[in-house]
């Protein structure tokens, strides 16, 4: 437990979402990882994703990505931060 949140290992993914509505996720982990636990949202019954990984995830037309590019992010604030 972290700061009042449980944190799980991957491998118990599955069992902690079953029977829950989960329905959106967020997706931080580096980018060879990030098909694979994508697929894993995915077939666990996962439908928006929030995607923080630098790269663009392949998945069914039924699936809401929101791809956020934090270098691009990064960059523009501290543009106007310079200001």
């Amino acid at each position: 437990m972290l700061s009042g949140t449980r944190i799980y290992p991957v491998e118990k993914f599955a069992g902690v979402i079953s029977g829950q509505y989960v329905k959106t996720g967020i997706l931080a982990v580096p980018a060879q990882e990030a098909q694979i636990t994508a697929n894993l949202m995915v077939d666990n019954g996962i439908k928006g994703i929030l995607n923080f990984a630098p790269v663009r995830l392949l998945v069914p037309p039924s699936i809401f990505v929101e791809n956020m590019n934090l270098r691009a992010t990064l960059e523009k604030v501290a543009w106007f931060a310079d200001k």
